[in-house]
């Protein structure tokens, strides 16, 4: 489905510097397929269509049917999530954990949670800008842990607990429930 989203996109401003500024756009994918979409396996764990489609029903909203090419469909707009801190923490808990699983115990936060979630790594993706190239930040690995790092810290301010609540089911701030957020 197509949804309006923020996402980072390089524009050149009359200043002919770059700017990394998000822009809320309409992002949709589209998919054109020819085959068979049986099973999807996930963290070592074969998940047959059946259970994929459940899993993509709680994750994106009812599926417009239930054809294999639906939850393909489905599939791609979880992986899919360039430019865009709210799809890409989305993606995190449904598909980036070691302890991701496709079948989940208990209702799921919906896309506008996870932009407000996006909007803290704006905060702090703005903040190093400031001190830092962005390229640093893409291309080494200190500097992106460090990225990272600035999330994780304002997300264990008590001020972030209701929005970090919805998501203890799958990652806790000190990983003994699922994963914690950076591991």
């Amino acid at each position: 489905r197509a949804k309006m989203c923020r996402v980072y996109t390089m524009d050149v401003e009359h200043t002919k510097r770059l700017e990394y500024v998000p822009h809320c756009t309409r992002v949709e994918n589209f998919v054109t397929h020819n085959g068979d979409f049986d099973y999807f396996i996930l963290n070592g764990v074969t998940y047959d269509l059946e259970i994929v489609q459940i899993f993509l029903q709680t994750v994106l909203g009812p599926m417009p049917a239930s054809v294999d090419t639906c939850a393909i469909a489905g599939v791609v707009d979880v992986l899919r999530t360039q430019g865009c801190f709210g799809l890409s923490a989305r993606y995190t808990i449904c598909l980036g954990l070691s302890t991701s699983k496709m079948q989940m115990n208990g209702p799921f936060p919906d896309f506008a949670h996870f932009e407000t979630i996006g909007l803290l790594f704006e905060e702090v993706l703005g903040n190093m800008l400031k001190m830092t190239q962005f390229e640093s930040i893409c291309q080494q690995d200190d500097v992106r842990r460090s990225f990272a790092m600035r999330v994780e810290t304002k997300l264990e301010e008590g001020r972030f607990d209701s929005m970090m609540e919805p998501l203890l089911q799958w990652v806790s701030k000190d990983g003994e429930i699922g994963n914690s957020v950076f591991d």
